[in-house]
């Protein structure tokens, strides 16, 4: 034997095959598992359901309102940064001599309103706070949706609470601050 060829055999897994369980004679499935009851949809686990919609329907309200107000606030900084240069560019030719100090305060007006709009960042806010008001909508809408249909016609509890709780708490966890 050369010496490759005890390398290899050094090397050389060995890997036991192990019989796989027929699944049909199989009792670990919980589809064939008949003492496994589903949660109840009962008035208490529907109350809390209920509840979350409550609040993202209060939340999907308050960041639309938040995103308003912030499209409010970007329009009123951001409109005369655009608008006042343009007005001063045909007015200045005209204005006499003694007036040429308009056009250095028309510009420190627009440089300050555009620092203000930078610096507080409205139309980022815009977006963002608009974003999650439909993010929580959505999921308020979701729960609708499963809550009208009657129960036997339902998901079953444990995995809608999941879905619902997870995202809800995905939203709660990554939404900006109001």
């Amino acid at each position: 034997m050369s010496s490759d060829e005890r390398l290899l055999e050094d090397v050389r897994i060995h890997v036991k095959q192990h019989e796989v369980e027929d699944s049909k004679n199989s009792d670990s499935s919980s589809k064939d598992d008949p003492n496994r009851t589903e949660m109840p949809w009962d008035g208490k686990r529907e109350d809390f359901v209920w509840k979350i919609h409550k609040d993202c329907l209060e939340k999907s309200s308050s960041y639309d309102a938040a995103s308003r107000s912030a499209k409010k606030k970007y329009t009123r900084y951001a409109l005369p940064g655009v608008v006042v240069p343009i007005i001063m560019s045909v007015v200045s030719p005209h204005l006499p001599q003694d007036y040429n100090y308009i056009d250095g305060i028309a510009l420190a007006g627009i440089a300050v309103l555009n620092g203000l709009n930078t610096f507080h960042n409205w139309g980022k806010k815009f977006t963002s706070f608009n974003e999650f008001a439909g993010k929580y909508a959505d999921l308020a809408g979701y729960i609708d949706v499963e809550m009208s249909k009657p129960k036997r016609y339902r998901v079953a509890l444990d995995v809608f609470l999941e879905r619902v709780t997870t995202k809800k708490a995905f939203l709660d966890g990554n939404s900006p601050f109001l």
